[in-house]
């Protein structure tokens, strides 16, 4: 998420967001990832950001860069159990 902020309009308030897409890595997973179950996902482009409704928000994830790529993240899976079991679903 890059901004959240709230529209007045009238009386009404409206949670806002401004965010930026992540998706899995495209092509096949390098050897590190493999041996260390990592969960690779890859920033779209700042061009490519998108406001939304903040209340259209589910739940968030807890991501680092890859030291070795500043265009990759990880997924940091072992914060709680429902992450885990979310991350090792996609995974497969």
């Amino acid at each position: 998420m890059r901004f959240i902020f709230t529209l007045t309009i009238g009386e009404t308030l409206i949670p806002m967001a401004l965010v930026r897409a992540y998706d899995k890595k495209p092509g096949p997973k390098s050897r590190k990832d493999k041996d260390l179950q990592f969960f690779c996902l890859r920033q779209w482009p700042e061009t490519q950001a998108e406001f939304i409704f903040a209340r259209s928000i589910i739940r968030g994830a807890v991501i680092f860069p890859a030291y070795d790529n500043e265009q990759e993240f990880l997924v940091f899976d072992i914060l709680d159990p429902d992450m885990f079991l979310r991350v090792k679903e996609i995974q497969g």
